[in-house]
């Protein structure tokens, strides 16, 4: 098999071990070949910083009703944007 094949294939593994539900054997799979390819070694921490970054930013309080209320109309927003 030639190295972007297994690339692209081990690749589209990578959601799934970050999520830690990657068969083992396969999960043994992408960790050799993460030690190894410095392209998919960078993919894969690119895509943990990523959802590390998006799990922080999910667990901020959002701005209350009255505060989004006032931003929206300075911005002169006509409608009110619900945010998740």
């Amino acid at each position: 098999m030639n190295d972007k094949k297994c690339c692209h294939e081990l690749l589209n593994s990578i959601s799934d071990y970050l999520d830690g539900t990657l068969e083992e054997q396969h999960c043994r799979e992408l960790e050799k070949h993460l030690k190894e390819c410095e392209n998919c070694n960078t993919v894969t921490n690119t895509m943990r910083k990523t959802l590390d970054l998006y799990h922080q930013i999910s667990k901020k309080e959002c701005l209350p009703d009255d505060v989004r209320n006032r931003l929206f109309e300075c911005l002169q927003l006509d409608e009110f944007i619900e945010l998740e």
